[in-house]
């Protein structure tokens, strides 16, 4: 019995078919990777809490977030949990970052100053008291200790260890919306969790963020955050709000 062999129009027609079956397979295929991506930045991030969590128990309420200094040779907040054993991070440092930071121009695995942004101190100083009432003032589910961020450049982006307030500084970082348009953060209590855009709030209407770095020094505001960024537009800082 002779075999039958594929004709040219029924192998175009089998090639169309695979075409089309790809093309309604990959949007869905793209949305599981990015939900995953998210699950794995939280649980990076809760990773995070538990090592700094620790770290406050030991020290007094106290957590060592450095702030930059010229010709300071001291690590980064990540670098000193590390450091200390409170966290154990590989030569990767995975847990350290989202799995998106990759995509981030200026973005080097191996470096300590790039991280997830946390909690900045300010005024050159290296340690947060959270016994400060700053923070006492902020609801413990409310109050920001650490999440994804990246500067603001559209050719040099990347996730710098400090997370901005009040006006923006260049080279720190603001939060960028990763995950479908959300940020993933975690808080003082523990918990964390994804926010939109639209949920968070700037200077004028900071009491009404669902997350805040400290209480101001004027009666009703809170520090929040200096704009906002979303990876297919790295060069610009979105107001908050």
């Amino acid at each position: 019995m002779r075999q039958r062999l594929f004709t040219l129009i029924e192998l175009l027609v089998v090639i169309a078919i695979i075409t089309i079956l790809a093309a309604m397979l990959l949007p869905a295929l793209n949305k599981a990777r990015d939900r995953a991506r998210a699950t794995n930045c939280l649980n990076n991030q809760k990773q995070c809490y538990l090592a700094q969590r620790m770290y406050m128990n030991d020290n007094d309420e106290q957590l060592y977030a450095r702030e930059t200094q010229s010709n300071d040779s001291q690590p980064t907040w990540s670098g000193m949990l590390v450091r200390e054993k409170y966290i154990a991070a590989s030569t990767d440092r995975k847990a350290l970052f989202c799995p998106n930071s990759y995509q981030l121009p200026g973005f080097l695995p191996g470096s300590s100053y790039h991280s997830y942004a946390t909690v900045l101190v300010g005024g050159g100083n290296s340690v947060l008291n959270f016994k400060a009432k700053k923070f006492t003032s902020v609801k413990p589910s409310e109050l920001f200790l650490g999440g994804d961020g990246a500067s603001v450049s559209a050719t040099a982006s990347r996730p710098d260890y400090r997370m901005s307030s009040g006006n923006y500084v260049s080279g720190r970082s603001v939060p960028i919306y990763w995950h479908n348009k959300r940020v993933n953060m975690w808080m003082f209590d523990g918990h964390a969790a994804s926010f939109l855009f639209h949920q968070l709030r700037g200077w004028g209407t900071s009491k009404n963020s669902p997350v805040k770095q400290s209480l101001s020094s004027y009666a009703g505001y809170y520090y929040t955050f200096s704009g906002g960024i979303f990876p297919e537009n790295l060069g610009v800082n979105q107001p908050m709000p």
